[in-house]
């Protein structure tokens, strides 16, 4: 099943690779390497970010290092928006929620609501 749906929404290999990527996301002083065309895809906070007339459109750098966000909440997130098949572990699901609902990821919100129904 090389077309299946799950494998096509499964980009985690590309994640903080330098190849291919056209954003760097900064947290912690830290530099994590992305994909516009990923986060956009799955966010209307990322994809505004690099569609309208933000600085972050042209220096291909978006900021979070005052934004109150560790680099493992943000490494954790990133996991999920380019990986569907990536189990949420429950030491992460409140904080995933949050940041979820902060940048509009709605896959990411629909997981962890799923979770807190179960």
């Amino acid at each position: 099943r090389p077309n299946s749906g799950a494998e096509q929404r499964d980009f985690v290999g590309l994640l903080n690779k330098k190849d291919f990527s056209d954003v760097t996301l900064m947290v912690e002083g830290k530099q994590i390497f992305g994909h516009q065309v990923i986060l956009a895809s799955r966010s209307t906070y990322f994809e505004a970010l690099f569609t309208h007339d933000f600085s972050e459109k042209e220096s291909r750098v978006v900021d979070f290092n005052d934004s109150g966000i560790s680099y493992d909440q943000l490494m954790q997130l990133l996991r999920h928006i380019y990986s569907d098949n990536i189990k949420i572990e429950s030491k992460y699901i409140y904080d995933l929620l949050s940041l979820a609902d902060r940048y509009d990821i709605q896959s990411v919100k629909r997981k962890c609501e799923y979770i807190f129904a179960q």
